[in-house]
């Protein structure tokens, strides 16, 4: 049989969901001291979503809660790069401060 696009384009789809759910699984993992317990909890809210539809193999389920769990990381990342570059500053000006 001929491999359609409408195929090609829900294989790629399932590979993308599934290196998701492989990578989140791995950052909450590895992130986890640096993540502050609601930022996880909302992860692993959209991780299980994902995880729930791709099982299913539900096609328009599985690319909105890939496209949540892609906009919950873009958000999550953003507050961990905040709070790094915030820690640094503080950290810059008590240096300051103290060698006045």
């Amino acid at each position: 049989f001929p491999v359609t696009i409408l195929d090609k384009e829900r294989v790629d789809l399932f590979n993308q969901a599934d290196s998701m759910i492989f990578q989140t699984e791995k950052q909450i993992g590895e992130f986890g001291d640096k993540l502050q317990d609601t930022d996880k909890e909302l992860l692993n809210s959209k991780l299980q979503d994902l995880k729930s539809v791709f099982e299913k193999k539900e096609v328009e389920s599985v690319r909105t809660a890939l496209d949540e769990l892609n906009k919950t990381w873009s958000e999550v990342s953003t507050r961990i790069l905040l709070l790094q570059e915030g820690l640094r500053v503080i950290h810059t000006h008590r240096i300051k401060y103290r060698q006045m």
